[in-house]
């Protein structure tokens, strides 16, 4: 599993921040499946990756609205089971910071 980020201030009350995510999976299977690498079981090796990327705005020094979201790809083994092998998820609200 690996993963990596960065955040740009771009102003006192706005950033922006980005994200990539990986996971590799080796080959756990047995009999039949034995060192697969294809979506026939679970159990065979397979890769995920996500990239991700949100922005902020503060509105206040205790109040700040934010939108994200995120790209993640499932191959191989990993996708065994999935109707989609790729997704993208976004999210959007208000956060209190105490």
């Amino acid at each position: 599993m690996y993963w990596a980020g960065a955040k740009w201030q771009v102003s006192s009350r706005f950033y922006v921040a980005g994200s990539y995510y990986g996971y590799h999976q080796n080959s756990y299977a047995t009999n039949a499946f034995t060192g697969c690498s294809g979506t026939a079981s679970s159990g065979c090796s397979g890769t995920e990756t996500g990239i991700g990327l949100i922005g902020a705005y503060a509105l206040t020094q205790r109040f700040e609205t934010y939108l994200g979201s995120v790209w993640t790809h499932v191959a191989d083994g990993l996708a065994s089971g999935y109707l989609y092998d790729a997704t993208v998820t976004s999210t959007v609200g208000v956060r209190f910071k105490f």
